[in-house]
């Protein structure tokens, strides 16, 4: 829907989630397990990685490539 300019960003386009918090009967220590595998659109596997930027630069020349690749 855009061209994202800039870094990396830090969430993955896979992740997991929806966590069940269980009591182990032994130990009784608390663990979460994670019921859910999320994909964003597109994603896969391999896509353990935030959005990657179609035109990479330094956060603080973003807004300016932007506003260069406008005209405005």
């Amino acid at each position: 829907m855009g061209t994202v300019i800039g870094q990396e960003t830090g969430g993955h386009a896979v992740s997991f989630g929806e966590v069940i918090n269980v009591e182990l009967p032994f130990s009784k220590l608390n663990i979460g397990i994670s019921s859910k595998h999320f994909y964003r659109i597109g994603a896969s596997d391999k896509n353990r990685h935030g959005t990657i930027p179609e035109i990479k630069v330094n956060s603080e020349f973003a807004l300016k490539q932007a506003l260069e690749l406008t005209n405005i």
